[in-house]
C-alpha cells in the first residue's frame, strides 16, 4: 500500500486510533480513581507508593492463605474461646491463589496483590468501556461512576473486590451473547473469589427464566440456559469448598470461622436504620463516624432510585437491565440481613455494576459527583485504618 494511500485512509481505521479509543477512557478513569486515592493517602500522612498502604485487617488473611493455604483451629480467649473456630478459612480462595501463583514469578505477595487489584480494576473498565457502554462518549459519566462507586478504595486494596466484579460483569457479557458455558465459568470464578458471590446463581436464574420473549416461543431454552449458568456459579461455590475440605479436613470450615462475628438473619430496614438512623437524626457529626454512613445513605437511594426506574418499564426492559436489578437487590440485601457484623461500606463496593442502569447521562453524572464525594474521605478512613 503506498504513502498516498494510507494517508487518505479515514483515522477510524487506523490500529492506533482504534486501541486509543478503546482504552483511553477506562485508563482516564483508574488514573483519576487512584489519583484521588493518592490525595487522600497524602493527607493521611501515608505513602501512597508504598505496597503496605494498601493492606487492611482482612489482606492479612488473604496473604496468610496464599502463603500457607488454609487453617482452621479453634479460637483463643479473644474470639470466644475453643467452641469458636478462627484461622484464615473464612476468605474465598480465588485472589490468594492467583497472588501465589504471581509470588512464584518473583513478586513479593503484597506487591502481588495490589498489582492483581489493579489489573482487575482496569479490566473491569475497559470490559464496561467496550461490552456495555458502547465507547460512546455519552456514556462516559457512567464510566466515571463505576470507577469512583462508593467503596471503591477497595478496588485498588489487597481485597478480591476488583476480580469479583470483573467476572461479575463476564458472566452478565455472556450471558447476553448466549454463551452459556462461559457465563457460567465466569460466574464461577466469582463464586470462587468472594463469599457472597454465591448470589449470582440465582441472580442468573431469575434473568434467564423472567427474560423478555416473543409469546410463540418455547420457554425451555431460556430456562436450560439458566439453569446451565447458575450451575457454573455453584461448581465455582462447591469447588472452594472442597479446597476447604482438602486442606482443614472441614468441608463447611468456612462458615465455622465465619459463625464468630455473630452473622443472622435480620431484617434489612433495622439494619439499614441502625447505620444511617444517626446520621439523620444528628447523633453522628465526626467526619470519621459520619461519611461510612453517608455512604450507606447514597447507595440506598441509588439503588432504589435506579431498580424502580427500571421497574417501572418492566415490560420494555431486556435481559441486562432485568439482570442488574436481581444483582442489585440481591447484593444489596443480603449484606443489609446478615446484621451490623458486616462492613458494609465494603460489601457496597460490589454494587458496581448498577451504574448500568442510570439511563441518562445527566442521571449518572448526578450520581458521579455524590460518588466522587465520598472517594477522599472515605480513602483518608482507609489509609487512616479506621475501615476495616
Amino acid at each position: 500500500m503506498s504513502t498516498d494511500t494510507q494517508l487518505s485512509q479515514p483515522r477510524s481505521t487506523s490500529p492506533l486510533w482504534w486501541w486509543g479509543r478503546a482504552l483511553l477512557p477506562p485508563l482516564g478513569a483508574f488514573v483519576l480513581a487512584r489519583g484521588l486515592l493518592f490525595i487522600a493517602a497524602l493527607k493521611s500522612k501515608v505513602v501512597p507508593w508504598a505496597v503496605d498502604a494498601w493492606l487492611r485487617w482482612d489482606s492479612g488473611h488473604y496473604l496468610s492463605i496464599a502463603d500457607n493455604g488454609f487453617i482452621l483451629h479453634p479460637c483463643g480467649p479473644d474470639y470466644g474461646g475453643p467452641s469458636n473456630w478462627c484461622g484464615n478459612a473464612g476468605w474465598m480462595p480465588g485472589y490468594p491463589r492467583l497472588m501465589g501463583l504471581l509470588a512464584r514469578a518473583g513478586l513479593e505477595l503484597a506487591q502481588a496483590g495490589v498489582l492483581l487489584s489493579a489489573l482487575f480494576t482496569i479490566g473491569m473498565l475497559v470490559l464496561l468501556w467496550m461490552g456495555f457502554l458502547g465507547q460512546r462518549a455519552r456514556n462516559l459519566p457512567v464510566l466515571g461512576l463505576a470507577a469512583l462507586f462508593p467503596g471503591q478504595v477497595y478496588q485498588h486494596a489487597v481485597f478480591p473486590i476488583s476480580m469479583c466484579l470483573f467476572f461479575s460483569l463476564l458472566c452478565l457479557f455472556f450471558q447476553e451473547r448466549r454463551r452459556p458455558v462461559l457465563a457460567g465459568l465466569a460466574g464461577g470464578v466469582a463464586a470462587f473469589t468472594y463469599t457472597t458471590s454465591f448470589l449470582l446463581a440465582p441472580v442468573v436464574l431469575a434473568a434467564e427464566f423472567l427474560a423478555p420473549g416473543s409469546p410463540q416461543a418455547s420457554p425451555w431454552p431460556r430456562v436450560w440456559r439458566g439453569v446451565g449458568i447458575a450451575f457454573g456459579v455453584t461448581l465455582g461455590f462447591v469447588a472452594a469448598l472442597a479446597l476447604f475440605q482438602a486442606q482443614t479436613g472441614a468441608w463447611n470450615a468456612l462458615f465455622l470461622s465465619q459463625a464468630k462475628y455473630g452473622h443472622g438473619i435480620n431484617s434489612p430496614l433495622g439494619t439499614l436504620d441502625a447505620v444511617v438512623g444517626p446520621l439523620l437524626r444528628g447523633e453522628s457529626r465526626h467526619w470519621k463516624n459520619a461519611f461510612p454512613r453517608v455512604q450507606t445513605l447514597i447507595v440506598a437511594l441509588l439503588v432504589i432510585v435506579l431498580v424502580a426506574h427500571t421497574l417501572s418499564r418492566w415490560r420494555a426492559a431486556g435481559l441486562r437491565e432485568r439482570w442488574l436489578v436481581f444483582y442489585g437487590l440481591a447484593f444489596w440485601l443480603f449484606p443489609l440481613t446478615m446484621g451490623r457484623g458486616v462492613s458494609l461500606y465494603r460489601a457496597e463496593s460490589l454494587l458496581v455494576p448498577l451504574a448500568l442502569l442510570a439511563w441518562r447521562p445527566a442521571v449518572a453524572s448526578t450520581w458521579l459527583v455524590l460518588a466522587a464525594v465520598l472517594v477522599v474521605p472515605m480513602g483518608r478512613l482507609f489509609f487512616l485504618s479506621v475501615l476495616v
